[in-house]
């Protein structure tokens, strides 16, 4: 795409896909030379993760580490595809943590934001994610028994589970929400939440960053971070007027 003169941007929060091509220089210079933007991972992760911690570091002295913690309501729908990834992206190590909804045991989930926040922001990270019906933290924590990593059978089981929860996702709330914590050196810490409804979360970076690109005010080209082509600040504004609230704590 880079090639042909046109702009690439996905919603894919997949840690090899948007580690691969945020590292490969070839395709940045393809880019640059061709005047196209190549941004991956436009999505709740790791764009606006990325975004929020940065919010939450910058109001610390000496910031050392960040949790991230996406927390879905079951009112949202969850397919196959998004059963069969968080299976492979690992769903284990429950701890306790406080969420706008309450508090929820948040389960380990590998993501981008392992190496991107160490690597941008030397700022040591852990991904987690929580759902609302506790039913679902647990089947989600059960399918991580050792097994392929790809089968027809997994492919079939998740297609199966996610009907199954078809009928039950009429119940609980349609309320997402990602927050960012930064703990700092001395005990300082730092939090910043976005929370809205249904999907909003996960596609909105990418139609701000299609709006950017249309209206001239993304001009960066070749392969891009999806969290720092905008201040942290910006993001907030710009998602607050999208409907998606915006709280912020130091």
């Amino acid at each position: 795409m880079a090639e042909a003169g046109a702009h690439w941007l996905d919603i894919s929060d997949v840690t090899e896909w948007v580690l691969a091509i945020l590292a490969d220089r070839a395709l940045h210079e393809r880019a640059l030379e061709n005047g196209t933007a190549v941004i991956p991972g436009l999505s709740s992760i790791p764009a606006l993760s990325g975004a929020l911690v940065r919010w939450a570091r910058n109001r610390l002295v000496n910031p050392r580490r960040a949790r991230v913690v996406l927390y879905i309501g079951n009112r949202n729908a969850k397919g196959p595809a998004a059963i069969e990834s968080a299976r492979m992206s690992g769903f284990g190590d429950p701890q306790p943590v406080d969420l706008p909804a309450g508090r929820r045991l948040a389960y380990r989930f590998a993501s981008p934001d392992d190496v991107l926040l160490r690597q941008d922001l030397g700022l040591e990270a852990e991904f987690r994610v929580a759902f609302e019906w506790s039913f679902a933290n647990r089947l989600m924590a059960w399918l991580q028994r050792p097994g392929p990593a790809r089968s027809p059978a997994r492919t079939g089981l998740a297609r199966v589970l996610s009907a199954l929860a078809a009928p039950f996702s009429v119940f609980g709330s349609e309320i997402s929400s990602l927050q960012a914590e930064v703990f700092g050196a001395s005990g300082e810490y730092a939090r910043a939440v976005l929370t809205g409804l249904g999907q909003r979360l996960a596609v909105l970076p990418c139609v701000l960053a299609l709006e950017a690109l249309a209206d001239g005010g993304l001009r960066e080209r070749g392969c891009i971070n999806p969290a720092a082509w905008l201040g942290p600040d910006d993001w907030a504004s710009r998602l607050s007027a999208r409907g998606i609230r915006f709280d912020g704590h130091a």
